[in-house]
């Protein structure tokens, strides 16, 4: 069971440190090669998900210009939308274990001019900051080494902190510059989809609240405690816990994440006991995981010497995380597995003779069944079912426009779904796709297209268009 945590009050969070690691331009390459996270129910009867479209522009992403629908897929196939919005980003579901609650992120979208001023308040804080920065270095004291000449080995040091000190740095001078940014908690029903509570929480947001918030929720989806008390929200470089019952909003981690080109995100999994949370932290080599206790009571980090992709962390069991990499040759990828304490055991090397540099360069992801006797990885136009210990089961090639992402398996661990999108227009999807653990496709539902932006009402549907899946 998840303890209770104790609140930290909302001047407190900013001076909690972790890691920041820049990531660059190519974590925005990455990220706009997916899609948000898909969630079965835990009868496997209902799978829900998120879709945008159309997908504009990032830099002319603002309130109305796309529709975000909360879709339901029932065993018989059946369609539902639950929520329809043109003035929100919709996070992906989840579903509680114990099936009471069906939960996701509202996340506001702005009107350009909200974002243009947003975008001029940000750059007279970095200049404010800049000026004190520069300030400060012209009042420090000269100590006697400013004035030596002395360039030798024996005057240079590596700096070994876990995380490093320039890090720190930057972390603190980016929790300055971000700005709470109210967003909402939705909580229903997952028989009639009424909704139960709507919860405010904050995020700190910082320059463009729009197209970061887009890229968060393709790796965002909130993740229920085992016994359903706490809901997590890993999100915008922290990890917040929200009570559904009592409404309580705790602060697991803060900041908890990679920063890169005035973008936030956190990539965390929760270990199946609810007891952990692992937060990878940079994507490139060296990069970082930690590990936090649920009960806020210890966190532990550990350096690692491979690149991991930002949808290649799973858990085996509770004591252990799986991590992917794409390894140094062409037709071979490894995952790598750390125990809690940060040590590494021997990692499993998988050949996969149809793969290609190219296809490794691409976005990559790992899905573990439920029962870890299954496993998924991702090449965007190619799919490998494998087994648990890492014997390929079948290659599943794309042949036309579309590609595969966010694989998800059933509770019984027997099926996986797909999103199968338009390859011209990541954002469309056309269907959701349904496979064995096997690697037989069984059926596909083909998403309608919404209308176009204008022609609908920008409020939230409430209203079902058709009767809700049982």
């Amino acid at each position: 069971m998840v303890r209770q945590m104790n609140q930290p009050s909302k001047k407190n969070w900013k001076a909690v440190l972790a890691i920041i690691v820049a990531g660059g331009a190519l974590l925005w390459h990455i990220l706009a090669c997916t899609e948000s996270p898909m969630s079965f129910s835990p009868d496997g009867k209902n799978l829900a998900f998120v879709v945008m479209e159309p997908k504009p522009d990032m830099d002319e992403l603002y309130k109305g210009s796309a529709t975000f629908r909360l879709m339901i897929c029932s065993d018989n196939k059946t369609l539902y939308t639950v929520e329809e919005t043109t003035e929100h980003i919709l996070s992906g579901p989840a579903y509680s274990p114990d099936g009471k609650y069906l939960c996701y992120l509202r996340l506001p979208l702005l009107s350009k001019e909200e974002i243009n001023a947003r975008k001029e308040h940000f750059k007279e804080l970095d200049q404010k900051l800049e000026e004190i920065e520069k300030s400060a270095q012209q009042d420090l004291p000269k100590s006697p080494a400013d004035n030596t000449t002395d360039t030798s080995e024996s005057q240079k040091s590596t700096d070994l902190t876990i995380p490093p000190a320039e890090t720190i740095y930057e972390s603190i001078k980016s929790l300055i510059l971000a700005t709470p940014f109210p967003a909402e908690l939705v909580v229903r029903d997952p028989q009639n989809y009424n909704i139960l509570a709507t919860i405010r929480i904050t995020l700190p947001v910082l320059e463009d609240s729009n197209t970061e918030l887009y890229y968060n929720h393709l790796v965002m989806k909130p993740q229920f405690s085992p016994d359903s008390q706490w809901i997590y929200l890993p999100a915008n470089n922290m990890i917040q816990a929200v009570n559904p019952e009592t409404r309580e909003v705790c602060i697991l981690a803060a900041p908890a994440g990679m920063v890169a080109d005035k973008l936030m995100i956190t990539v965390a999994a929760l270990s199946p006991d609810g007891k952990k949370f692992a937060v990878l932290y940079g994507s490139e080599e060296p990069a970082t995981i930690a590990f936090y206790q649920t009960n806020g009571q210890t966190s532990l980090y550990q350096k690692i010497d491979f690149k991991v992709s930002l949808s290649g962390m799973a858990w085996k069991d509770n004591e252990t995380l799986t991590l992917l990499s794409s390894g140094d040759n062409d037709s071979e990828i490894i995952l790598y597995f750390m125990k809690t304490n940060g040590v590494l055991s021997d990692p499993l090397q998988i050949q996969l003779p149809q793969l290609t540099k190219e296809q490794k360069d691409e976005y990559i992801q790992l899905a573990l069944a439920p029962n870890r006797d299954y496993m998924v990885i991702t090449f965007v136009k190619d799919v490998f079912f494998l087994t648990g210990d890492g014997k390929l089961i079948k290659h599943h090639s794309i042949k036309d426009e579309t590609r595969l992402t966010q694989a998800a398996f059933t509770p019984d661990s027997r099926q996986v779904a797909f999103k199968s999108v338009n390859e011209e227009n990541i954002s469309y999807v056309k269907s959701i796709m349904f496979f064995s653990n096997q690697g037989e496709e069984i059926s596909k539902v083909d998403i309608p297209l919404v209308e176009m932006p204008g022609t609908i009402s920008t409020s939230l549907s409430e209203t079902p268009r058709n009767e809700p899946p049982k």
